[in-house]
């Protein structure tokens, strides 16, 4: 499996957070920007986790996905 690229991330793509307590999110949805011009400026990530029972959703960047990806990184061990 080769690292994942910023057009392969979809809906239900399984990623780690960063950061010390690293948990399992989900990307839920894929929000875009765009000038007058039609031109796209920015794509954010709204990504789901559970904490304490309940479910928490935030933005992420495409990075933060990349980075995490579990199908990558289970080929990795």
């Amino acid at each position: 499996m080769e690292f994942l690229q910023k057009e392969d991330i979809k809906i239900g793509v399984k990623f780690l957070s960063s950061g010390k307590n690293k948990r399992v999110c989900e990307v839920v949805d894929i929000l875009t920007t765009y000038n007058s011009k039609k031109e796209l400026i920015k794509t954010t990530y709204i990504e789901e986790h559970l904490f304490c029972g309940q479910t928490l959703k935030s933005e992420v960047v495409a990075v933060s996905v990349q980075r995490g990806n579990l199908d990558y990184l289970k080929t990795l061990k």
